[in-house]
């Protein structure tokens, strides 16, 4: 496997994990955590707590896979994971019945599948 070490690649990357390990740390605080619980629970997702300790486990996993360089191909495809199930869970705008939140739910969408977009990017770095 090839690896590209150039700078532009290593400062993607880089840019991509303090992403998801600054939300990470901040849905860390306990307040955080109780609310996304309960928003899973409202949403009917199965163990909510289980739930969210599983994409905590993602989100923080992927990012330590590509920081460390190790199998760093998993860890792009466990955030992508963790932002595929996200948005299965959370952003279900078509539902919403105020216009405002239904616009804010459609952009984190669209955010989240350029996100998605910089991870496929990512991938290509080690091919």
């Amino acid at each position: 496997m090839h690896f590209d070490d150039s700078l532009v690649a290593v400062a993607g990357r880089l840019m991509i994990v303090f992403l998801f390990l600054v939300t990470g740390m901040y849905d860390m605080r306990r307040d955080e955590i109780r609310r996304h619980v309960e928003i899973i629970a409202a949403l009917h997702v199965p163990n909510p707590l289980a739930a969210f300790w599983s994409a905590t486990a993602m989100k923080f996993g992927g990012c330590a896979l590509l920081l460390a360089c190790w199998h760093a191909e998993w860890g792009v495809y466990l955030l992508m994971l963790f932002i595929v199930v996200a948005l299965a869970i959370y952003l279900r705008f078509w539902t919403l019945e105020d216009p405002m939140r239904r616009s804010m739910n459609w952009l984190l969408l669209l955010n989240s599948v350029g996100i998605l977009g910089r991870l496929l990017l990512v991938l290509r770095t080690f091919e």
